[in-house]
């Protein structure tokens, strides 16, 4: 018989399966229990325990919540007394109201306060998105720090690994944001982008929580350094978002937490809160201590949300630390989502609706490849995923040349080779459309000669990228902490992860470029123009990469990196030699060619002795004597490239082949070179920068000091530790100033053979290497067994590694002091290239049976 409620008629027994399914479901979500970092929490409340120990262990979580929250006021209330802030609440109410949400928000789930207070400022409120932002980080320095506190005391897990990585990035983005995005990113912009990424992610998220039986860890599982770099560039441009929109670290983190590496979100929210509190005092810092320049109007709004804050955010915490995590999920999926009406209930335009809506879809689409990653990151072993199966999913969208079919004859590859050098060299007459001037101080002129580059034009970036990328790349691969098989598919993963990062480099220097103020204020240029000028060096950029692969893949000789370097230092040698440009130095018209100056100087000049020593020392302009000794560097570097040791070997599996391993003296050809020329050109670079922003900082100039008084195309280091790293001037400026010659000797010299000693280990050509790849062919060495080989090879390589490092930083030191055209790094650079193409060229003559079967 059914029991019925005699006053609503309903069913008791049904009343009551209702009652205990709602408090499960409610148990479930909302009181699932918090997860700490150590299971064993002292709890123990025994009698025989003293009572102050007892109360703390009982209300310990109430303490945590007590603690930031009793300071916090206890500042106030003295400053509200002291400035009478009590008044404002009458004018600037709106803001503590809406801070009860935004920062109950913010320490309950990942979006931080920022991800109320600046739609609510800036949509509904039409408050300028500066002020939004910079009231974001204020109140979040101290909403998030107090939640942050909570959080740590009451033992909550976190991702200790993620925090101090994010972090670094963090700070670095932050940094580089509020000094050189934020302004070039409008109002409706920076509105568009926040909603429309995060509300993309939100849909990644959904969709990856409606897998049943989803995997979840409480930490980031075998961790590996190619994972600290996805947590390093996270926190950089989760803090770029953060210096535009006053939150977005956190966010970013989540993100890659839980969708990469599966990381359960209740220990991705805790720490995305922990992490924020780091980067908003970073952030409120640099834009109050360093920038100086924060309004009126947010002081006045976060003295007021002060006390609201620091109450909810750490009472946000708590409550989240019970909830279950698909609870947390579900509080991001509907924040977005108003984030995403609010947005559309404000009229923007159709043209901003239509960009929001290609960011949501590009965005989902790479959210949608970190699941497709974190899935395989989960079904691998124990080892964990490798590096190149991460960037597997993405380097798809990466053109790519195919290789050849046939075989390519020598002809066609030249063919190909002028082609390509062709195609080069108009590039770099082509100039960029949209600059407003190149006549300044050129920042970046020392790298140019490494770089192939040429200021102003389509190859402004030249191969830097693919150089970067590269060198990164090999230095990971031969240090071993990424791991590279030798079967043909994980070598074609490699090129392509290679060729991948050299897109994005390409795409963040030429975001750099612009931003920086290198084509004129990109205030003045306008958004339009500086999108073009990216647009327009990313295509470039993008040639380059093609043109490099093309000769690499068998269809030209050399690799296009070495092709445009060399071409490049030999265009600017014969342009100083025989350039017809005049130039009116105050000694009357003059050619700037050497060689035809001197033909100039003899037949204008009646003193034809006087006409002989101005074309042999003329100051300032290329002379006869830089041009002798551009040719001498030239024919001793070839000179040095015959010396080498020839170890005899022969093969241990058939009798009598006998042959010969080379160990040249430039064992590591122009690598030091061109290691050093890096490390000192960005130093340079980077001491530049920081000379014209910040010129009176003691640290600043300490770095180094600059001087353009020439009105010349480059900068002079006149101070500094830039000063003494320079290469001095001319002989007279040696002796004026021997310690700065002593200083750079000793430098260029210890650096070239420190350089050239390392690249041997990370490089896989140290003994230990060689040996290898010898017992693999099945080689041994003439009169020892295959266990000495290493202990043989020790005794040579190492020893010829650095002495040619020495020898190479001996010969551009020289090359500097004499004065030759094109540096001394650039002319080792060019000989060392030209040099290789001729032994390829000897090689395919012995291959082809002489010059008659190459060509015809």
């Amino acid at each position: 018989m059914k029991t019925v409620d005699v006053f609503t008629g309903t069913s008791l027994v049904t009343t009551s399966v209702r009652k205990h399914t709602l408090q499960r479901f409610f148990r479930k979500y909302f009181l699932e229990g918090q997860k700490f970092a150590d299971e064993v929490l002292v709890t123990d409340v025994s009698p025989t325990v003293p009572i102050d120990v007892r109360l703390f262990r009982k209300y310990y979580k109430v303490i945590g919540f007590l603690i930031p929250m009793c300071f916090f006021h206890i500042l106030w209330w003295i400053l509200a007394f002291r400035y009478d802030l009590f008044s404002r609440f009458a004018t600037r109410w709106e803001m503590p109201l809406t801070m009860v949400l935004g920062a109950t928000v913010a320490g309950m789930t990942s979006e931080g306060g920022g991800a109320v207070a600046f739609p609510v400022m800036t949509l509904l409120l039409k408050i300028d998105p500066v002020v939004a932002k910079d009231f974001s980080l204020m109140i979040q320095s101290c909403g998030m720090t107090s939640a942050a506190f909570t959080i740590i005391w009451m033992g909550i897990a976190l991702e200790w690994r993620a925090i101090l990585v994010c972090s670094l990035g963090a700070t670095i983005g932050c940094v580089f944001g509020l000094q050189y995005i934020d302004g070039l990113i409008t109002a409706a912009v920076k509105k568009m982008m926040f909603i429309s990424v995060w509300f993309s992610f939100g849909l990644a998220l959904w969709l990856l929580n409606t897998q049943k039986k989803r995997c979840t860890f409480d930490s980031i599982r075998n961790i590996s350094p190619w994972k600290l770099m996805v947590l390093l560039v996270t926190g950089f441009v989760g803090g770029i978002c953060t210096s535009f929109a006053g939150s977005g670290v956190d966010i970013c983190s989540f993100s890659i937490l839980t969708l990469l590496f599966r990381v359960s979100e209740k220990v991705a929210t805790p720490t995305s809160v922990v992490l924020m509190a780091v980067n908003t005092c970073v952030g409120f810092f640099w834009r109050q201590l360093i920038m100086g320049d924060v309004s009126d109007l947010a002081w006045e709004y976060w003295s007021i949300s002060v006390p609201v804050v620091v109450v909810c955010a750490p009472l946000g915490s708590l409550l989240a630390s019970h909830f279950h995590r698909l609870t947390l999920a579900a509080f991001v999926y509907v924040l977005e989502v108003l984030a995403v009406v609010g947005y559309l209930l404000t009229g923007p335009s159709l043209i901003m609706i239509a960009i929001g809506v290609g960011i949501i879809f590009f965005s989902f689409l790479f959210f949608y490849c970190l699941m497709d990653i974190g899935h395989t990151t989960v079904t691998q072993t124990t080892m964990g995923i490798k590096f190149l199966e991460f960037v597997k999913p993405f380097c798809g969208f990466v053109p790519e040349v195919s290789k050849p079919e046939r075989k390519i004859q020598f002809r066609e590859k030249v063919l190909w080779t002028a082609i390509t050098l062709f195609v080069f060299l108009v590039c770099c007459q082509i100039p960029l459309f949209g600059i407003m001037s190149t006549e300044s101080a050129d920042p970046l002129y020392w790298l140019r000669v490494i770089l192939a580059s040429n200021r102003g034009t389509l190859m402004e970036l030249g191969i830097s990228p693919i150089v970067t990328s590269g060198m990164i790349m090999q230095l990971l691969a031969g240090a071993k902490i990424i791991e590279v098989g030798d079967s043909p598919k994980e070598r074609a993963l490699f090129n392509g992860a290679q060729k991948l990062f050299g897109m994005l480099i390409t795409i963040g220097q030429a975001i750099v470029y612009v931003v920086s103020g290198m084509y004129g204020d990109p205030s003045e240029i306008g958004a339009g123009i500086c999108l073009l000028i990216v647009i327009q060096l990313v295509f470039a950029g993008l040639i380059v990469l093609l043109l490099d692969e093309l000769l690499q893949k068998g269809y030209g000789l050399g690799s296009g990196i070495s092709l445009f370097i060399a071409t490049n230092i030999c265009e600017t040698i014969v342009w100083k030699a025989f350039s017809p440009t005049t130039i009116n130095s105050g000694r009357g018209t003059e050619f700037e060619g050497a060689v035809i100056a001197l033909f100039h100087l003899l037949a204008t000049r009646s003193d034809k002795v006087r006409a002989l020593r101005e074309a042999f020392y003329r100051q300032n302009l290329p002379n006869l004597m830089n041009l002798l000794a551009t040719i001498l560097v030239f024919a001793v570097v070839i000179y040095f490239q015959g010396f080498r040791v020839d170890l005899p070997i022969k093969s241990s599996r058939y009798r009598g082949q006998y042959s010969s391993y080379p160990i040249k003296l430039f064992y590591t050809s122009n690598i030091p070179i061109i290691l050093q020329s890096a490390l000192v050109s960005n130093l340079f670079v980077i001491s530049q920068m920081l000379s014209s922003k910040f010129g009176g900082n003691i640290l600043v100039s300490i770095l180094g000091t600059w001087s353009d008084a020439s009105g010349g195309y480059r900068s002079f280091p006149t101070g500094g530790i830039c000063y003494y790293l320079s290469p001095p001037d001319s002989f007279g400026q040696m002796l004026t100033d021997p310690i700065h010659c002593i200083v750079y000797i000793v430098f260029m010299l210890g650096s070239c053979a420190f350089f050239s000693k390392t690249w041997i280990d990370v490089s896989g050509s140290s003994a230990k290497d060689v040996a290898k790849q010898l017992k693999e062919q099945q080689m041994i060495m003439r009169g020892h067994r295959e266990k000495s080989m290493i202990h043989e090879l020790n005794r040579y390589i190492p020893t010829a590694a650095a002495f040619g490092g020495l020898c190479i930083g001996a010969l551009s030191v020289t090359a500097d002091f004499m004065g030759a055209i094109g540096s001394g790094t650039g002319i080792l650079l060019a000989v060392t290239i030209i040099y290789q193409y001729f032994e390829i060229f000897v090689k395919e003559q012995q291959d082809m049976g002489g010059l008659t079967g190459m060509f015809f």
